[in-house]
């Protein structure tokens, strides 16, 4: 009883939120930039985010195949760490960097 009642202390006040970081070119983070979550099977937007001060952004999402794009028309996309398609077998946290170019 005594571990698990640390263990479960130690998640909630020392854990670290994870967040994916839209940055531009040059490094800089990117802050109100529109990232989109678009399913797969139907070709649906079913999620947006905006990226918080620091250029963070992230998804919660059930099982299923998801896109992840940038909405905003005045940026093209550089990179997204380990592609744009993303496949969850269970929900799932999203959070891939994005490097764009104005």
């Amino acid at each position: 009883f005594v571990p698990t009642f640390f263990l479960v202390l130690r998640n909630i006040f020392f854990s670290k939120d994870i967040y994916g970081v839209v940055k531009d070119i040059d490094g800089k983070r990117l802050e109100g930039v529109a990232v989109g979550l678009r399913e797969a099977e139907f070709d649906k937007i079913v999620a947006k985010r905006i990226t918080d001060s620091m250029g963070r952004y992230r998804f919660f999402v059930g099982e299923g195949r998801y896109y992840i794009e940038i909405l905003d028309p005045k940026f093209v996309v550089e990179d997204i760490e380990d592609g744009n398609e993303v496949f969850t077998s269970k929900e799932t946290l999203i959070t891939r960097d994005i490097l764009l170019k104005e």
